[in-house]
């Protein structure tokens, strides 16, 4: 299996699932960077090239079919790379096959890893994408730069304050607009809580972060604390990622697996 870099999946986890990241090895923000230094660094469109290197990588490992998971976003996924890769792989008898969420970071990511998983334990492809399909995910997050995604404010018109929103695919939806940082942390955090407290299910937290490690790291111990159960992993955004959810992003991605 192969992902994009920019569903920010954790390459302890990635490991783990034996799921290839493409690329395997990009800047993570974990130092605040002005938003103009970001652009220049990491702004434009993404190389499809990563992707089909990493797809050969798994043919040439013995890979009869690669899946391959986008991130759709509408921003972190190379234009073109599905087509590229299976271009390369089709004179290998090798067959792609591409696992569309609808969505982007660890929403897709953890359906990826359900996914993986599935197959290890020789489930069908058919059932194994509708099983990780089943699955409940939701992204919460707190921006500090919501302009960068071109989120309007709550007088309807860009704003450069921050904005707690609740993430789907390429759109976001304003939660609230909380004066202070502390706050908005405290939105995501028992948005959090309330979204999940009926939970049945296995439950997979990621809490990732762009320029804000202890605010990451503290909201990841706090959920362990909160719900031992869980498995709760914290990891940087992409510089590439960066570019659009800013500096000071701080968002708590879960998946519930269906019971039973």
């Amino acid at each position: 299996m192969v992902v994009d870099a920019d569903l920010c999946l954790p390459a302890e986890v990635a490991a783990g699932a034996g799921i290839r990241i493409a690329p395997p090895e990009v800047p993570l923000l974990t130092e605040r960077i002005n938003i103009p230094r970001l652009a220049l660094e990491a702004g434009g469109e993404v190389d499809p090239a990563p992707v089909v290197e990493a797809c050969l990588a798994a043919a040439a490992a013995g890979a009869r079919t690669v899946v391959y998971v986008p991130a759709q976003d509408g921003y972190g996924s190379p234009s073109g790379a599905a087509e590229a890769a299976r271009g390369a792989l089709e004179p290998l008898g090798v067959t792609l096959e591409v696992f569309e969420t609808g969505e982007g970071l660890m929403s897709a990511g953890w359906r990826a890893v359900l996914l993986a998983e599935a197959l290890r334990a020789r489930e069908p492809l058919p059932e194994a994408m509708a099983r990780a399909r089943a699955a409940t995910a939701a992204v919460l997050a707190l921006m500090e730069h919501p302009e960068l995604a071109v989120i309007p404010g709550p007088d309807g018109t860009g704003t450069t304050h921050r904005l707690v929103t609740s993430v789907h695919g390429p759109d976001f939806r304003l939660v609230a607009a909380p004066a202070r940082r502390d706050d908005g942390l405290r939105a995501v955090r028992d948005g959090f809580a309330l979204a999940t407290a009926e939970a049945r299910g296995r439950l997979r937290v990621a809490v990732l972060h762009g320029g804000a490690v202890p605010a990451g790291e503290a909201m990841a111990t706090w959920i362990a604390r909160q719900r031992p159960e869980a498995e709760v992993v914290d990891t940087a955004i992409t510089h590439h990622q960066g570019t659009r959810l800013g500096p000071g992003f701080v968002a708590v991605c879960w998946v519930e697996e269906a019971a039973g």
